[in-house]
């Protein structure tokens, strides 16, 4: 396509890009590896940077643009880089007028952008990794994607090599005619009528056979000199499938998100909370709605119906179903039930597609305590967190297991949240306590009954929770050892596997005079056993800095275990009066409150747990399910016009 001179010096002028320029085409997933492109930019010689622009196109990264501030500022590029926005007419003229295009995605299903680049006839690089070779045919314009310094080599070759840029801009060229939509569609077309012929259609199957025919013969008109490989046709199938979506809709489809737990049950306090969920909604069907529990991956953008856990769940015993992909509608439901970061945050475009077409995506929220809170967590988590909140602040809306998370979310949505087209929903729901009931883990060591007569022995103080710095533990053993030492005979009893940071505890918990002896430390134990553990305690020590919600408090308050806890806001409302609490972060703070508590308990005044509500498993689900299905939120955020 040749462009006239008055049409470049307009087009460019209007879009506000100098002359000469290298170009991205392509959205803002973690994939792209866009954080890695905008540093390799920033390493090129001064001779280039003054002399070149980088220029970003797509839909979202116009919006996006001022989550890479601080990136372009800290790497002095700010001047340099030009967000676009999404571009339609202009798009082929880019491809032309570019004296570069650079491709550093990680991980592609396809690779489209390149391959359009080649056949306008743009100069081109490209990852090593992933669909990305197949594409552009050839090593020496591949780059390793996670090195900085191979990067800036290949574009330091195609800029300064007149030579070399001509020969790759042919060679993309005769790369790009291999390609072509006519024999994508006759494939596709196979597919379909082989899948006709082996099931046997009746003739309302046929007509929309023919329907399918008259959209794959629209498909091989549309040839432009490009094509797809089995995974992009199959993907035009879902969206084919999609488009004439055959269910019934007299009622929604919820699909609940279950991937974080299909991967691996860590048998976190979360993943309780997810398997006591998904039991009640597949054991308690409602006629109003209907139940999917389904799955997906970071890599994959599709979805799965999560048979097997299913098949757990009904206790049937059958494990000879395939995990089916699921095709969504307009109307359909999509709640991520389970906390898996990676997934939200590589999935943000297919929820964007998901909104567009009507579906409805939620997130269940937890806490945010790595917002709140980044001294009790790694780095790394605090930035994955960040992201994934993010990716939660662009869907429908989020449904926190307290008040106190749901106003928090709220304020900081309210300082970092990017600027919704739609009301953003937040609605808060408990947890339920009634451990049964929520496909619990079976099985007892063989020492069971030898410690759970030490422990009924003598008062016996629980913890429940994984051990990582915020939750207390090193405060609660060091109060111990000051009340063993002025004689008073406990109990302490711990229950949880060793999170981040907590080595030297750890170390300290394994060579303690009194492990074994009334010092306990349970890793890792079943369901069942926490149990018999809750059964035949004294007390229950929630002393964590900082939760969503608290659990334990709730089962310990159906066992009619008294609760002494950490006086923070959330323990406040989940156990209201029906807790002793106690300030202050010092071993002696807590040793005189337990001090207090047992003055309290000898003669019958300290605070019972009994009252404290809380709700069972199912109650907790079919609050869930009322929230989104009749639309019952607590706070419908936008994005506040002054603040603009």
């Amino acid at each position: 396509m040749s462009i006239g001179s008055n049409d470049k010096k307009e087009l460019l002028a209007r879009m506000d890009i100098s002359d000469h320029f290298i170009m991205y085409v392509g959205g803002t997933g973690l994939n792209k590896n866009l954080d890695r492109l905008l540093s390799a930019f920033s390493k090129l010689p001064k001779s280039i940077l003054n002399s070149y622009e980088l220029v970003m196109v797509g839909r979202d990264l116009k919006h996006e643009r001022s989550n890479y501030q601080k990136q372009l500022g800290d790497l002095s590029i700010e001047d340099r880089v030009i967000f676009t926005g999404q571009v339609d007419d202009d798009l082929v003229k880019l491809y032309n007028l570019c004296d570069l295009f650079v491709f550093p995605s990680i991980h592609e299903g396809f690779g489209l952008p390149p391959l359009e680049a080649m056949a306008c006839g743009a100069a081109v690089i490209a990852s090593n990794k992933s669909s990305l070779p197949e594409i552009v045919g050839y090593n020496d314009i591949l780059f390793n994607p996670f090195d900085d310094n191979d990067i800036v080599e290949k574009i330091m070759k195609i800029l300064t090599d007149s030579e070399f840029r001509n020969e790759i801009k042919i060679r993309g060229i005769k790369q790009a005619c291999m390609f072509s939509w006519s024999d994508s569609a006759e494939r596709l077309l196979k597919i379909f009528e082989k899948y006709v012929k082996n099931s046997g259609r009746d003739a309302a199957s046929s007509n929309r056979c023919d329907h399918i025919n008259a959209i794959i013969n629209h498909v091989a008109l549309m040839s432009s000199g490009l094509s797809f490989d089995d995974k992009d046709l199959i993907a035009l199938s879902i969206s084919i499938s999609e488009t004439f979506c055959p269910r019934n809709k007299s009622k929604p489809m919820v699909y609940v998100d279950v991937s974080a737990i299909i991967k691996q049950d860590d048998r976190t306090g979360i993943q309780r909370v997810t398997r006591a969920i998904c039991s009640e909604l597949i054991n308690n069907p409602r006629p109003l709605v209907d139940i999917e529990l389904v799955y997906t991956s970071p890599d994959d953008s599709e979805f799965y119906k999560a048979n097997d856990l299913i098949n757990k769940i009904l206790k049937s015993g059958s494990n000879n179903f395939d995990d089916e992909m699921v095709v969504f509608c307009t109307g359909d439901i999509l709640l991520f039930l389970d906390f898996h970061p990676a997934v939200a945050i590589s999935h943000r475009q297919k929820t964007q597609f998901l909104r567009n077409k009507g579906v409805l995506v939620y997130h269940i929220v937890h806490d945010i305590l790595p917002e709140l809170r980044p001294d009790f967590f790694w780095p790394e988590l605090c930035s994955e967190f960040h992201e994934w909140l993010l990716a939660v602040s662009n869907s429908d809306g989020a449904i926190c297991v307290s008040r106190t998370v749901a106003d928090d979310l709220a304020e900081w949505l309210k300082n970092n949240g990017t600027r919704p087209i739609r009301p953003f929903k937040i609605s808060w729901s408990h947890n339920g306590a009634d451990i049964e009931n929520s496909m619990p883990t079976r099985g007892l060591p063989n020492d069971a009954s030898q410690l759970l007569s030490q422990i009924s022995a003598r008062p016996s103080f629980l913890m429940v929770g994984r051990i990582e710095p915020r939750k207390g533990h090193a405060q609660v053993v060091a109060a111990f050892e000051n009340l063993w030492a002025d004689g008073i005979d406990a109990n302490l009893v711990i229950v949880g596997r060793q999170g981040w940071n907590v080595d030297e505890f750890i170390n300290r918990l394994r060579h303690h005079p009194e492990l074994g002896r009334r010092l306990f430390w349970l890793e890792g134990i079943s369901d069942e056993y926490l149990e018999l553990i809750y059964a035949t305690c004294t007390c229950l020590i929630a002393a964590s800095e900082g939760e969503g919600f608290g659990l334990p408090l709730i089962e310990a308050a159906q066992h009619k275990l008294p609760i002494i806890a950490r006086d923070i806001p959330v323990f406040r409302e989940v156990a209201g009066n029906h807790a002793f609490y106690f300030s202050g972060k010092e071993p002696l703070d807590l040793a005189r409150g337990i001090k207090e508590w047992l003055a309290l308990y000898r003669f019958g005044k300290y605070p019972k747990s009994d009252g404290m509500t809380w709700l069972t498993w199912k109650e907790s689900a079919e609050r869930l399910k009322d929230i989104i299905i009749n639309d019952r939120w607590y706070i419908k955020w936008m994005w506040d016009v002054d603040k603009r």
